[in-house]
């Protein structure tokens, strides 16, 4: 019931935003790419999987080096969940909800905003690692887990914690501040 609630408003939201968004700014322009870099993400997909694998990569290798966490996988996750942060921020405001429908969102806007931080927080921290990372074409040793939401089936995955303690604390933080479930942090050897 609460899913369908939540994207009730969403549709309502976003039908009431003025058809004169339509148009792509620069600004927009700017803000994917600064969240969210095609050739970033291409080029860790490269380093990491692209250039190790081939046909004559045997069958058990294929699958050791596809089960490891994606890089690319992780930046798009990042940036990929801010930008959606950024746009449900924007459509409410552009819409200017009622004081009734803000607090009948109360839950869904406190919940955004918790998962808002805590992606910028990933971004402040890890966004240079991953651009490092494309320029040395090196991966150096990390931390990583997994987490599931509630609506979800797929895991993803968050890393790059260069000790386990801090893998740990925020795989802990995951858990209590947004609900979500997570596994053990677990080392990643790097390439």
């Amino acid at each position: 019931m609460k899913k369908i609630l939540c994207l009730l408003l969403t549709c309502i939201l976003f039908t009431s935003c003025s058809e004169d968004n339509n148009n792509v700014s620069e600004k927009d322009v700017s803000e994917v790419k600064k969240y969210l870099n095609v050739d970033i993400s291409n080029k860790l997909y490269e380093i990491q999987f692209s250039n190790r694998l081939n046909e004559q990569t045997p069958r058990d290798k294929v699958i050791e080096i596809l089960s490891e966490p994606s890089l690319s996988r992780m930046y798009s996750l990042i940036g990929g969940s801010i930008l959606a942060c950024n746009a449900f921020g924007n459509a409410i405001k552009e819409s200017k909800p009622s004081e009734t429908t803000l607090k009948f969102m109360d839950e869904m806007l406190s919940e955004n905003k918790k998962k808002c931080e805590i992606f910028n927080e990933l971004h402040l921290k890890y966004d240079e690692k991953f651009k490092e990372i494309t320029q040395t074409k090196t991966i150096t040793p990390f931390y990583y887990f997994n987490y599931k939401t509630d609506d979800s089936e797929d895991t993803s995955t968050i890393g790059l914690f260069l000790e386990k303690d801090n893998c740990i604390n925020f795989s802990l933080m995951i858990q209590k501040k947004l609900n979500y479930y997570s596994s053990e942090c677990k080392y990643y050897k790097g390439l």
